[in-house]
């Protein structure tokens, strides 16, 4: 999409992602200031609907804040995930498990369903951060 200017320095492109086109678009944000560059991806059905989009996300950005509604797609036991899909965040951190290794930080997880057991489960979050990954904080702010 299209480039906008909120504030003078900034620029914010809105680009579409897959989802499942229920009520209207879903876009991620890249929102690119004088010194850093931001990734918002909070909803999306699946990565590998579009072949290329998550390279194309992420490249050229300093933090990306990425879907994590399931942690492993066993949260709802006797639910047809394909109803509600969304990429697990097992299945994220195996595809980006080389940049995150290389980059701490530079991945964290948002938009959590209240059944994540990463959500709550310390250990488990100390495993994702082990792995170079974060779950991002309440109000967490990135300075562009």
């Amino acid at each position: 999409g299209e480039s906008f200017s909120p504030l003078p320095g900034i620029q914010v492109r809105a680009i579409a992602v897959p989802h499942r086109q229920e009520y209207s678009d879903t876009v991620a944000f890249r929102i690119r200031g004088p010194h850093r560059t931001v990734l918002f991806v909070p909803d999306i059905d699946s990565w590998e609907r579009q072949p290329g989009l998550l390279e194309q996300l992420v490249e050229d950005i300093d933090v990306a804040y990425l879907d994590a509604t399931w942690y492993d797609g066993r949260e709802l036991p006797g639910r047809d995930m394909s109803e509600i899909p969304h990429p697990t965040m097992v299945h994220t951190m195996e595809l980006l498990a080389e940049q995150a290794a290389s980059n701490p930080g530079r991945f964290r997880f948002i938009h959590l369903n209240h059944t994540n057991p990463a959500l709550l489960d310390q250990a488990l979050q100390e495993q994702i951060e082990a792995r170079g990954f974060r779950i991002a904080q309440r109000e967490e702010r990135v300075g562009l």
